[in-house]
């Protein structure tokens, strides 16, 4: 008896264990996402920003 609940609690810990690890991933994936959508957003903002100025400095030539 003792052992078969031994047995059932070391499967739950492994299970709990490798639901963990499974969060963790997602999580570590979810991050690099986000950090890869952020640098995107950032270049396209100096882009727009580039832009912007060297609109500015043509109509200021006019």
């Amino acid at each position: 008896m003792n052992k078969k609940k031994d047995a059932e609690l070391a499967k739950l810990r492994r299970d709990i264990e490798e639901a963990h690890m499974n969060h963790e991933n997602q999580l570590a994936a979810l991050k690099k996402k986000s950090n890869d959508s952020v640098a995107e957003l950032s270049d396209q903002i100096d882009q727009v920003q580039k832009m912007k100025a060297k609109v500015d400095k043509e109509k200021n030539a006019l």
